[in-house]
């Protein structure tokens, strides 16, 4: 009853689970509905982050492969997660001795660069206790007899070993056969990291977990206390299961030396590997050492999780000893996964971490009047490690604590499909897209070397996009310097410093009137914004039904008085008809209302938000109101969930099945003693039947 009122449950509040991910993850985003040729073609590009096979030894060896990409003292992670699918092209490149001298340099540059082999370890490790009575509870239930598990706990534990498996099959990726058909499944290829899926493989290993312990504790814990006996007769009376059992362990800690043994001969094939995906010679040595290290420690926890478990059966930690059985347990559990989850772990000193710049007092001032970017440029050192710091640290971190705008996301694997256009169009024409998005600030090198030799990168930036207008101008000139006894950065205003924030005057602002229009549906908006005669200040492009703009001049203007993430109020006023543009991303959950009364929402400049004003003087309010459906699903979900267990919990113990007692069988206790009295028997049974009623 408990599991079928478990599963009636999960069916309720999965129904939330899929109408979000519908709506939130799938709908709207770029690959959703591709064409099967498309679909094809993202595979590799969706199946980066799998789990490659081998690296399922990570359940049990957690540093094998390594920890962390930039875990100290050998623990960097070096296996294939996250290899991207352009290596086999860039090697063909190297190996083709017709390719161009600049091609062969360009990809030796890219294939020195750790991030394109790998991307992270990830903690999958399960625990080698975990690993090991999992598979004695997966074990015991394909026998009817001989445990304490009922059948419909067998079955579950069935369900759950196939749940877990098919979850395995999936992670593996590109590197299984599994997920290639999965992907051709409606919306799958949303999904891009295929190692996820060791997430419920994790959950449904833990539930079997429990189900093994159970059954430990009920048959050799929670006994009658009798004086153990020597291990040299527990061994001899030991049912053929049993024997077997702990000679498969005995096997397994052999097998596990010789293994280790011999990844320890091929250290000099592995360390090649290792070179060969941009790891250096010197730190690919202390990296081997660190996964032999590993391989010692895993041995280590199996051999005290076989002693744990022999103890257990023999008797050991019966009835008031119980507390030091489950202490030894515990011991084993939180070391070994401790000592993988504590590479995980960063103590950060928020107060350095989250320092207050010069750089992050101007961009933070009034940061929904203009947004950030990096620089364009390829090939100048300085440059792009600025843009690893920007990146990695500021994007991700300060930015959004300083809310601080930018033009680029730190993480978006799900971009919308008309994101994905307005940029495959408008990137061609970038100086026209920085004025659309509002691109004011550009973060740079003070000088930058040219074929002409070394020049202002203010003035780089005008002569190469901005020739006509040369908008762009140093709006602060600083340097990066770190302390001798710090790790941190500290940025220094300084003149003829080494970077640069550069101004851009030519960039929109984000609330507009505009006076004149264009109206043009669809992608059609894009010829429009990318002609040169078109002047972004003056005119907007929207997909709406306007009039066409009177010919007489008009004024009006636009002040933002609150911005928030679900609401933005402006106060407006104008002498004519117009457009007024927010200059956000267009959503249909934005509303806009004007005086208070709602009116509708159009396209501007396809990517960003309009609506039409009459004149005079208003006050416009956008505000995100998304639909209500998936939330009163998942009310109702935890209303029927809230029932359900309590129908569960609180059900008459006269509605519950009695529970058949477990009776080993021939397999199990074929070397029983044969002399055991008739009444010795009885009071066997009794016993067993006291324990049943106790567990139920």
């Amino acid at each position: 009853d408990n599991v079928e009122g478990l599963g009636r449950t999960s069916a309720f509040i999965a129904a939330h689970a899929v109408v979000s991910l519908v709506n939130t993850q799938v709908k709207g985003v770029a690959v959703a509905g591709q064409t099967k040729d498309t679909s094809d073609r993202a595979y590799q590009f969706a199946t980066q982050w799998s789990l490659p096979k081998l690296e399922t030894l990570r359940l049990v060896i957690p540093g094998l492969f390594g920890y962390r990409m930039d875990e100290p003292d050998g623990g960097q992670y070096w296996g294939r997660v996250g290899r991207s699918p352009q290596i086999p092209e860039l090697q063909k490149i190297l190996a083709n001795p017709a390719s161009a001298p600049a091609m062969k340099a360009q990809a030796q540059q890219v294939l020195a660069s750790p991030q394109i082999h790998r991307y992270s370890g990830s903690g999958e490790h399960l625990g080698v206790l975990v690993a090991l009575i999992v598979f004695w509870a997966f074990v015991i239930s394909l026998f009817r007899n001989g445990s304490s598990l009922a059948d419909k706990d067998r079955y579950f534990i069935w369900c759950l070993s196939a749940f877990a498996v098919i979850s395995l099959l999936l992670a593996f990726g590109r590197y299984g056969f599994l997920y290639r058909f999965f992907f051709e499944l409606p919306y799958a290829e949303t999904i891009r990291n295929p190692i996820k899926f060791m997430q419920p493989m994790h959950m449904a290993l833990g539930i079997i977990f429990a189900f093994g312990l159970n059954d430990l504790w009920v048959r050799f814990v929670d006994r009658e206390r009798t004086k153990p006996s020597g291990f040299g007769d527990w061994w001899k009376k030991l049912p053929t299961f049993d024997r077997n059992w702990f000679l498969g362990c005995g096997a397994l800690i052999g097998v596990s030396l010789m293994c280790l043994m011999l990844y320890a001969s091929k250290r000099s094939a592995v360390e090649g590997f290792m070179k060969d995906t941009a790891i250096e010679a010197a730190a690919a040595k202390v990296v081997f050492e660190f996964s032999l290290f590993e391989g010692l420690t895993f041995i280590f926890f199996l051999v005290c999780s076989v002693v744990a478990l022999a103890l257990i059966h023999r008797g050991t930690f019966t009835q008031r000893h119980a507390k030091w059985g489950a202490a030894f347990l515990l011991f084993i559990l939180v070391f070994d996964l401790g000592r993988s989850n504590a590479h995980f772990i960063r103590h950060v000193d928020y107060k350095q971490e989250y320092a207050d710049n010069p750089v992050f007092r101007k961009l933070s001032a009034v940061p929904h009047e203009s947004r950030i970017t990096i620089g364009p440029g390829s090939g100048v050192p300085l440059l792009e490690q600025l843009g690893n710091i920007y990146r990695v640290n500021w994007l991700h971190k300060q930015f959004p604590y300083y809310q601080i705008q930018s033009l680029d996301i730190s993480q978006e694997s799900r971009v919308g499909q008309d994101k994905t256009d307005y940029l495959a169009s408008m990137q061609t024409v970038p100086i026209r897209m920085w004025e659309l998005a509002g691109a004011r600030y550009f973060l740079g090198i003070n000088v930058v070397p040219t074929p002409q030799g070394n020049v202002r990168y203010s003035d780089f930036l005008n002569g190469t996009f901005d020739p006509g207008g040369k908008r762009f101008s140093n709006a602060m000139e600083f340097g990066l310097y770190q302390a001798p006894d710090s790790k941190d950065l500290q940025i220094v205003v300084q003149s003829n410093a080494p970077l640069v924030l550069i101004e851009f005057a030519g960039a929109l602002p984000r609330a507009k009137l505009f006076h004149h229009w264009q109206a043009l549906p669809g992608t059609n908006a894009f010829t429009a914004l990318k002609s040169p005669q078109f002047n972004p200040h003056n005119s907007v492009v929207i997909d709406g039904n306007m009039p066409p703009p009177a010919a007489a001049p008009a004024t009006g203007v636009a002040k933002i008085l609150t911005y928030e993430p679900k609401r933005v109020v402006i106060e407006a006023e104008t002498s004519a008809t117009a457009v007024l543009m927010l200059n956000d991303r267009f959503h249909e959950d934005w509303n806009a209302y004007v005086d208070g009364e709602p009116v509708p929402v159009m396209r501007a400049n396809y990517i960003a938000r309009g609506i039409k004003l009459d004149p005079g003087k208003h006050q416009v309010e956008f505000r995100f109101e998304p639909p209500g459906g998936a939330l009163y699903i998942s009310l109702l979900g935890l209303l029927v969930a809230t029932v359900l267990a309590g129908l569960t919990l609180f059900r008459k113990s006269s509605d519950s099945p009695v529970e058949e007692d477990y009776e080993p069988d021939d397999d199990f206790d074929e070397e029983d003693e044969e002399d055991e009295s008739e009444s010795e028997k009885n009071n066997s049974r009794e016993n067993r039947k006291r324990r049943g009623k106790r567990r139920r």
